[in-house]
């Protein structure tokens, strides 16, 4: 199991103490209770988001109210692509999906921040990177991929940004992660439960095999661990 191996925002821990100490400066800390709206799609963006604990979500909404994930966001990275982007807007709303803590930071000193070739702005984008591999993978996956492949890959994800196997999920989550109803996305959760590989209370799923859940997976989580464990490698080692 990949675990983070701080409650800290890993972006932050990784650039020089100096540098580290003015930036955190212009930040206040927020805890972060599920579904609180981090920034709304077509709408200013207000702050910047460094998470220490918890994930977040990139939801894409239709016309209809239906939803879906495109990204899921831990202490390895930050909410508010589109500011670093020069874009003070975005067609899709950003979300705490499992409660947690963070960083916030106003988006006009965050975009003054990365004016500035700094090593901040260089793990920023690095990042970016990531972030945008992520959204590219989840767009062939949406497509291609079936139901509960997509479901197994998205326990995995949360597991891997949190750490461990207990995730706080509901079945309403669980369907934003797949573009589904509620009812819809009750069907291979309840299969993954009937198989043995994880188990359920309310608003909890708990993975009990996680080797299982791995080979349920459809092929983009590997392609997606692989780079999420290069990024991290890249962050500890300071390249």
């Amino acid at each position: 199991m990949m675990a983070l191996p701080t409650r800290e925002n890993l972006i932050l821990a990784a650039i020089p103490p100096a540098e580290r100490y003015r930036i955190v400066r212009q930040m206040e800390p927020v805890d972060l209770p599920p579904d609180t709206i981090l920034s709304e799609a077509n709408q200013p963006v207000e702050h910047v988001y460094f998470l220490t604990s918890g994930t977040g979500g990139i939801l894409a909404t239709m016309s209809d109210g239906r939803a879906v994930q495109t990204a899921c966001i831990g202490a390895e990275g930050f909410i508010g692509l589109s500011v670093m982007l020069g874009v003070d807007q975005m067609p899709m709303t950003a979300v705490q999906q499992i409660a947690g803590s963070g960083l916030r930071m106003r988006a006009a000193a965050f975009a003054d921040e990365v004016r500035t070739e700094t090593a901040f702005r260089e793990r920023l984008h690095r990042f970016a990177g990531l972030l945008l591999m992520q959204v590219t993978q989840n767009a062939a996956c949406n497509r291609l991929h079936d139901a509960p492949a997509r479901c197994a890959r998205w326990l995995l994800l949360s597991s891997d940004r949190l750490g461990r196997h207990e995730l706080p999920l509901t079945h309403e989550s669980i369907g934003q992660m797949l573009g589904a109803s509620r009812p819809a996305a009750s069907t291979p959760v309840r299969a993954l439960e009937t198989d043995g590989i994880i188990e359920q209370s309310r608003g909890w799923i708990t993975i009990t095999n996680r080797a299982e859940l791995e080979a349920r997976a459809c092929e983009c989580y590997s392609v997606l661990r692989q780079e999420w464990r290069e990024y991290l490698d890249s962050l500890s080692l300071g390249r």
